[in-house]
């Protein structure tokens, strides 16, 4: 059977022969007639489905009952994404299947054979409303393609994306939500299981195309229309643009007004009187407050003032802050000497406690010590008072301690005088630990101290108790050797693990005390430089309470992003703050050019100033910008009311934009479902 093209072509030939005579016009129909002829030959019957398909739908008509082959038809297998036709067959097969059961076959062969009528029916009942509807049916097939995916766009990658997404990463989101809708299209537009999986792999993959290309096509039609949409924005208000503009940051950084002002006054709370909403917000505000700064005008000035003058005092906060979380209300210094003025008293207390049992004190032991050491030389003598040895030298000073513990035939028994001499020793010691004469000094104490503790019971606890304070003054300067960037974070853990709680303390005094001395005192630095690496967040964090390291860490991060929003505010070039300069002089300049009749630079500098009032960049926009973004001490729920309702618009803006997204791809993605119908 010819189709409707061929047969219109058919009688348009035989019009033209009929009324020209003209032999070559009949051969033409005759060619015409021969040439439907050959493919009615060629082309195959079509099956038993198809027939009963025709034959059921040539009596419907013949009866005057609706087809359903119009409008309605193309626009509901567009929102049935090219299934519907398969599910209104599922619905059919058992009618079908009650109609042709043949009891030789089993139940499920019957089904089949119900679902292969109700199928041929839906697939011919489409074809002759493609037929009948043509193009124009074919666009209302490609709306009703928008409709679900509308509906399913709260499920899409797309939407789930936060505002701040790159291109990338909504072109990707695009890209999978257009293959999987294209899939779904292509498939429901097959015929038989070969063709679905064809139409599958092909709508997946037109549809992922024209997902991936949309979210760049939208930020081309959003970059063109902006200057009107600027405009437009700009004469409702420079209060309502500027919080329009401050919304859209917040948008862009993914964030929400209350979570904004939480951030604001969590930060208040924690001693950052200066936090404000540009520092809650992030990058998206800190540029725009680079915009408010490099253009003239007071608000320019009152931003870069108020940043100035906060970094200024950064040093003396981020000093406080190391201190309060590690407790260091002293320097290193002033720790020490609490220490041993400490130590020294309790020493006062203890030491003439321990005299008033004491016996006499053999020191034999210690004098020999000093005999090992200071070993015969190779001319048979003892170095001991040689005047040749230099006054610091391990020989010099202890063969001095021997001459006071004997004389070579009396040593030394009272314990008074051995007191005195233990507390020199102990001193010396102290002075020269982590040297060889300390270490030799050292050894030569335990040994006095053996004896002594022999010769009096309170004088163990009496040491024992110097020897404490003693070491409380060495973890001072362990902490400060921890503080050092060349100290690894293995070693500095070993350190303190070895301390007794006693000494811990002090250790974070020295600590914290060597952090402080190592910031800037540069003004407008950033202290927070040094203090932001994971080696030293490593160290705080054993040496200090989960808590406070916590604090602490929370704090030194917002300062850091304190100086952020201020380098990022003052970064605008020498060339663009000269831009602005000019640009706020060009009506002053527009009248001089008038009055000596250039009339064409007049035009220019006017053309030029008012592109920026087109697009907002004024100076009251750019000062309400300023108090919105400089927020930082305001009542609550201020900061949640300015922002919520114009980002509350920008968001139902942003939403409709990704449902005509969703909704373009479903129009794209019917499209090639149609084609490769067509191409079937």
């Amino acid at each position: 059977m010819a189709d409707t093209n061929e047969l219109h072509q058919l009688l348009i030939a035989a019009d033209k022969a009929a009324q020209s005579g003209n032999q070559q016009a009949a051969a033409d129909v005759n060619t015409l007639l021969a040439q439907i002829d050959a493919s009615k030959q060629d082309a195959p019957p079509p099956d038993k489905y198809r027939q009963e398909a025709a034959a059921d739908y040539e009596k419907q008509r013949a009866a005057g009952i609706p087809l359903g082959d119009d409008y309605t038809t193309r626009v509901q297998r567009g929102v049935g994404m090219g299934v519907s036709d398969e599910i209104g067959a599922a619905l059919a097969t058992p009618w079908n299947a009650y109609k042709k059961w043949d009891s030789g076959k089993g139940v499920l062969d019957n089904i089949g054979e119900g679902y292969k009528y109700a199928k041929a029916k839906e697939d011919y009942w489409a074809d002759k409303a493609a037929e009948k509807t043509g193009t124009l049916g074919t666009v209302a097939e490609m709306a009703g393609g928008i409709i679900p995916t509308i509906a399913l766009a709260p499920l899409s990658w797309t939407t789930k994306l936060d505002s701040a997404a790159t291109l990338g990463a909504r072109a990707i989101a695009g890209a999978k939500d257009g293959a999987i809708l294209g899939a779904i299209s292509g498939w429901g537009g097959g015929r038989g299981l070969e063709d679905s999986v064809k139409g599958g792999v092909v709508g997946g993959v037109a549809g992922g195309a024209v997902g991936g290309a949309l979210p760049a096509a939208v930020d081309a039609v959003r970059w063109a229309a902006k200057p009107v949409t600027s405009w437009a924005s700009r004469m409702r208000g420079a209060e309502k643009f500027g919080d329009r503009q401050t919304a859209q940051a917040v948008m862009e950084a993914g964030k929400t007004p209350r979570a904004v002002e939480r951030e604001v006054q969590s930060a208040l709370r924690s001693g950052h009187d200066g936090y404000t909403v540009a520092d809650a917000v992030g990058k998206p505000a800190q540029d725009r407050l680079r915009s408010v700064v490099s253009s003239p005008g007071d608000a320019s000035s009152k931003v870069m003032g108020a940043l100035d003058a906060r970094q200024a005092d950064q040093t003396g906060r981020v000093s406080q802050f190391l201190a309060d979380a590690l407790d260091a209300t002293l320097t290193a210094a002033q720790q020490k000497s609490a220490i041993e003025a400490t130590r020294k008293a309790a020493a006062d207390v203890a030491f003439p406690a321990a005299r008033n049992n004491a016996g006499r004190v053999n020191l034999k032991g210690a004098v020999k010590t000093i005999d090992d050491l200071l070993a015969p030389s190779a001319s048979g003598g003892r170095v001991l008072n040689n005047a040749n040895l230099a006054d610091d030298s391990v020989e010099k000073i202890m063969g001095g301690f021997r001459s006071r513990l004997t004389d070579g035939k009396v040593t030394l028994s009272d314990y008074n005088a051995a007191e005195r001499l233990y507390h020199d020793l102990s001193d010396a010691a102290f002075k020269n630990r982590g040297t060889n004469l300390g270490r030799h000094l050292s050894a030569l104490k335990r040994s006095v101290s053996d004896a002594m503790e022999k010769a009096s019971k309170g004088f163990k606890a009496a040491n024992a108790q110097s020897s404490m304070y003693h070491g409380m003054e060495d973890a001072v300067d362990f902490g400060a050797t921890n503080a050092l960037k060349r100290t690894r974070v293995s070693d500095a853990l070993d350190v303190f693990g070895k301390l007794n709680p006693e000494q811990r303390a002090p250790h974070n005094v020295g600590f914290a005390d060597k952090l402080i001395t190592a910031l800037p005192d540069k003004p407008g630095a950033d202290a927070t430089q040094n203090l932001l690496g994971k080696q030293v967040n490593a160290k705080i964090g054993a040496f200090v309470s989960p808590d406070k390291a916590r604090d602490l860490s929370q704090r030194i991060g917002r300062e850091s992003v304190m100086s952020k929003t201020r380098s990022t505010a003052g970064g605008g070039s020498s060339t663009s703050k000269n831009l602005n300069f000019d640009a706020e002089i060009d009506n002053a300049g527009a009248v001089s050019d008038i009055a000596r009749g250039n009339w064409l630079g007049a035009a220019s500098k006017f053309i030029g100033r008012s592109g920026n009032a087109l697009t907002g960049k004024t100076e009251p926009v750019r000062s309400r910008m300023a108090d919105i973004l400089m927020m930082g001490q305001a009542t609550p729920g201020e900061i949640t009311n300015i922002l919520s309702k114009p980002l509350a618009s920008l968001n139902r803006k942003e939403m409709l934009i990704r449902m005509l997204i969703s909704g373009s791809q479903g129009a794209g993605t019917t499209n090639a479902r149609l084609a490769n119908e067509k191409g079937n």
